[in-house]
């Protein structure tokens, strides 16, 4: 395995590297810019690279085109939620930033621009949203040999912006007995019921079936939720929402079994039980 520099102009040069592929041998080519000296050194450093393994052939593949890639490989192993999620943080908010840098010339310091520029128009929280769909998706291309090492990785939490931690508004229990009370006679009493006291999410309350529920022991078993998907409808019907449920897996730690009675709301529910 060798390798030569030749200079194409002053200052800029070629790296050329001979390797024996399946018998035959192949020139491999890299752009280097800078003196003879720092192009001889790069020339070394690409050979060892491809003696121990941990080289990585030049690519013009843009961010754009991995994108696309990868959120292919993805899309049969995660949920539907996840994969749109992820589509739209690096299809729609980081690929007109960064779409059109090739993947292995990606550096930390494009990286954390591109975050600055992000946080003009998205909130500091999205950023963080983005910039962990980007390690991971960079991840993957470390693994498939694309890159030789993950920019995204190198970042410091202090390379992204700061979220600022918000206290959480939530309602005492004089309000929600106020909220049961006027919601009494409505449809949405007992959903509302439900969450208020049980501390139930709003898929998790519409995934609700009587099979869930153990009147005997006054439990409520948490087993699956209900969530609102945007898809593509036919010609002319543009985006819509539809409801999909979801069983979540043994062990996942949504499931859970919540208790219907006593505890600190066990007042608030009385006057449903003696209905």
């Amino acid at each position: 395995m060798k390798g030569h520099i030749r200079e194409r102009s002053p200052g800029h040069w070629s790296i050329v590297l001979s390797v024996n592929e399946g018998g035959k041998r192949k020139l491999k080519w890299h752009s280097f810019k800078g003196n003879k000296r720092q192009a001889q050194v790069e020339c070394a450093r690409l050979v060892s690279e491809m003696q121990n393994g941990s080289y990585v052939a030049p690519t013009k593949l843009t961010m754009n085109q991995y994108f696309e890639r990868w959120l292919t490989h993805i899309e049969p192993n995660v949920s539907r939620r996840t994969h749109e999620r992820y589509k739209q943080l690096l299809t729609k908010n980081l690929a007109p930033v960064i779409g059109g840098k090739l993947l292995n010339k990606l550096q930390p310091f494009d990286i954390s621009e591109a975050y600055a520029t992000l946080v003009k128009d998205l909130s500091p929280r999205t950023v963080h949203h983005v910039h962990r769909a980007l390690s991971s998706s960079l991840s993957q291309a470390e693994r498939w040999k694309l890159i030789a090492r993950n920019p995204a990785a190198l970042l410091e939490k202090r390379d992204r912006p700061r979220i600022e931690k918000k206290p959480v508004t939530v309602i005492d229990a004089p309000t929600t007995a106020k909220v049961l009370d006027q919601a009494r006679e409505r449809r949405l009493f007992i959903p509302i019921l439900l969450a208020g006291l049980c501390g139930l999410r709003r898929g998790e309350t519409t995934a609700l079936r009587w099979k869930s529920i153990d009147l005997e022991r006054a439990q409520l078993a948490v087993i699956g939720q209900h969530r609102a998907m945007r898809c593509r409808g036919g010609p002319g019907e543009g985006r819509q929402e539809r409801q999909i449920s979801n069983r979540c897996p043994p062990g996942d730690g949504r499931n859970r079994i919540t208790a219907l009675e006593g505890g600190a709301g066990g007042r608030v529910a009385a006057p449903w039980y003696s209905h």
